[in-house]
Formats: C-alpha cells, sequence, structure tokens
C-alpha cells in the first residue's frame, strides 16, 4: 500500500469518530464520505493535500459547518504527516439518502432498556413548567444516590436547555464506537448524555423540531453504551410536551418525582404533569419543593422568601406519597458553576425521596 492510500484509510478511520449532531451516529455509518484523496505536495517532506468529499443528507444542512469543522480538525491533526485538509461539501442523492433512512429504519437497536434481565430502574424528574429547578433536582438526586454506593447515569432528555454537564464539570464531545455512543462521565463515575456534548460549543443554540428533539432523545436511550446501572434518571424536558411523552412511550419509566416552588400558580402546573402521569400509568412517588425557604446565616431562622411552603399541601392534593424541600442557597450556583454539584451535603434534606424509590 502506498503512503497516499494508507493515509486516506487512517482518515478514514479517524472519521468515523465524527458524530453528526442531528443523528448521532458517524458521518462514516451515515455513508456522508464520498471520497477521501491525499495527494503529495511538491518540494515539501512528508506533506500532502487531503481533499475530503462530504455528502450531507440534505442541502443547507443546518450544521454544514459543525461538521465540516469536525472532520476539518480530524484531518488537520493527524499524527504521522503534515495534512493540509480541504473540504468539498455537497449532498446525497435523492436515491442515497432514501437508502439511508430505509437502512436506519432497518437496523434500529431494540431498546436496551426494554431487554430482559435488565436491572437498571428508571425515574423521571419532570415539572409542569420551566424554571422550578428540575434540573438541580436531578443533580442532587444523582449525586445523593452515587454517595450511597449506586451507579448512576443522567440522561438529560431537557434538550434544548441541556445544562446537566456543566453542573458536573463534563466535557463533550461524546465519542462512537462500533457499538454505540460512550457517554460522558464525571470524575465520581456518572455517567451523562445530553446534547451540550454533543455541540461544538456549549452555548450553541439547539432550535431544532419536535420531530427531530424526539429522534434525539430515542437514540439517547438506544444507541448510548450505558453501563450497568442501578438508577437512570432522566431529566425531562418542562411542560408536557411531545418530547415529554416520547420518554414515557419509549422507556420503561417505574415511577416519576415531580419538581415545583412554594406558587400556587406551580402547584397547579404540578397537577397537570401528575394527571398526565396518570393516564400513563405511572406512579408520582414524590415532590421536590425548591427555593422552599432561606437559612438566615446570622440566627438560622427559616425565611420563605416565596411564601410559605406549600409541599405537604400539594403533595396531600395529589396523593404524593413523599416530599422534600430545597433552600435558597448560593451555594448550588456556586458549585455548579465549577462542575462541582457532588461536593453540596444535602444533609439528609432529599432522603424521604430516595427511599421512596
Amino acid at each position: 500500500m502506498t503512503d497516499e492510500r494508507m493515509i486516506e484509510a487512517q482518515i478514514y478511520e479517524r472519521l468515523s469518530k465524527v458524530i453528526d449532531p442531528e443523528l448521532g451516529r458517524s458521518v462514516t455509518d451515515l455513508g456522508m464520505i464520498a471520497s477521501i484523496d491525499a495527494t503529495p505536495v511538491t518540494g515539501e517532506d512528508n506533506t500532502y493535500d487531503v481533499t475530503v468529499a462530504v455528502e450531507l443528507t440534505v442541502e443547507g444542512c443546518p450544521l454544514s459547518q459543525t461538521i465540516t469543522n469536525q472532520i476539518n480538525g480530524a484531518v488537520a491533526s493527524y499524527p504521522d504527516a503534515t495534512l493540509q485538509p480541504h473540504i468539498e461539501v455537497g449532498s446525497m442523492s435523492h436515491d442515497k439518502l432514501t437508502q439511508l433512512v430505509a437502512g436506519l429504519k432497518a437496523e434500529r437497536k431494540q431498546n436496551p432498556f426494554n431487554k430482559p434481565g435488565i436491572k437498571t430502574r428508571i425515574f423521571a424528574i419532570a415539572s409542569g413548567k420551566g424554571g422550578v429547578g428540575k434540573t438541580l433536582a436531578t443533580c442532587l438526586l444523582a449525586s445523593e444516590l452515587h454517595k450511597k454506593g449506586m451507579s448512576v447515569g443522567i440522561l438529560d432528555a431537557d434538550v434544548t436547555g441541556p445544562s446537566i454537564p456543566k453542573s458536573f464539570g463534563v466535557k463533550g464531545p461524546l465519542r462512537g464506537t462500533e457499538t454505540g455512543i460512550n457517554p460522558g462521565m464525571s470524575k465520581e463515575g456518572i455517567e451523562i448524555v445530553s446534547t451540550n456534548l454533543m455541540l461544538p460549543e456549549e452555548d450553541m443554540a439547539v432550535a431544532w423540531r419536535g420531530p427531530v428533539l424526539s429522534g434525539i432523545i430515542n437514540q439517547f436511550f438506544s444507541e448510548v453504551n450505558w453501563g450497568h446501572l442501578d438508577y437512570l434518571l432522566v431529566d425531562m424536558p418542562p411542560g408536557t410536551s411531545d418530547a415529554f411523552l416520547t420518554v414515557f412511550q419509549s422507556l420503561p419509566v417505574e415511577k416519576i418525582i415531580t419538581v415545583s416552588t412554594p406558587q400556587e400558580l406551580v402547584a397547579m402546573i404540578v397537577g397537570k404533569a401528575v394527571n398526565l402521569a396518570g393516564e400513563m400509568n405511572i406512579p408520582v412517588v414524590g415532590l421536590i419543593e425548591n427555593m422552599s425557604y432561606y437559612l438566615c446565616p446570622h440566627c438560622g431562622e427559616r425565611l420563605g422568601i416565596y411564601g410559605d411552603s406549600k409541599a405537604e399541601e400539594v403533595a396531600r392534593r395529589y396523593d404524593i406519597p413523599t416530599w422534600a424541600t430545597l433552600p435558597i442557597d448560593t451555594r448550588f450556583a456556586q458549585l455548579v458553576d465549577a462542575g462541582d454539584i457532588v461536593s453540596y451535603e444535602l444533609d439528609g434534606a432529599l432522603d424521604s425521596i430516595i427511599e421512596a424509590i
């Protein structure tokens, strides 16, 4: 094999690690690499021009630049020679795209959590509206379970507002293998999958339509190499959207934990989530009221900044068997920003919820 052909083969192998953010599969698996051509540069030792012809699934794909940048980086970082990448971007023919779609449907993997013998217990953390601290509650629950010796994973199904990785200091990108996508891993060993681990920049907006969001969530279930987990916590999207329904229709969710704040409006919206869960025959076993109180640092008095706690009242109203409260605490923000939410000590604040699950 000539040096040029060897480089082309090795570049193809490197491109198998480049993941299409929308489909969650490598660009080589998807047939997006039409050709790779390595040509020696005259007068320069061990230097090659490398032209990669890329065929995107659709013309004008909004993720074209993202994919191109990843391919460019994979070529330019080749260690055994100096490569000068040239990326030519086109789109698949109608016939090729049709064949790809048919192939993806045919080889769609069985949801691993629906297979016999799987002992992973799956819980969804939900809220009727955004901004109540659902993601914080998910992080704290995962941290407490980990501290109790459980193996824990978090599936960040809040696709358009993913912030789980930041809380644990986990950075992307996720890496694909022959068997699927490897989850991100916190330094404590908590497995995490999130759209933010698939984007080139963590502040890049995710403006995808409903069917795409549902497809991404399904791939998080079926195409990720989840380990042997005791618990998988699903950070749900807020509200009762189609993505919400996708989770409950695709995963064997055992129980739901809902999150609220001490406001009557939020309590009413909790009822919507509880009623939908009832329609899907999934029990709501716990209510976490976030921002329930502020603990005065001088006298230790609990101050109801947003009014008196309604956790017990709301839990009773909707027949939720257990409830817990979380304070307003600046350390939450500090530890999330530092990627070290696991360090927060709850002093048993969520023990009633953990006992219920």
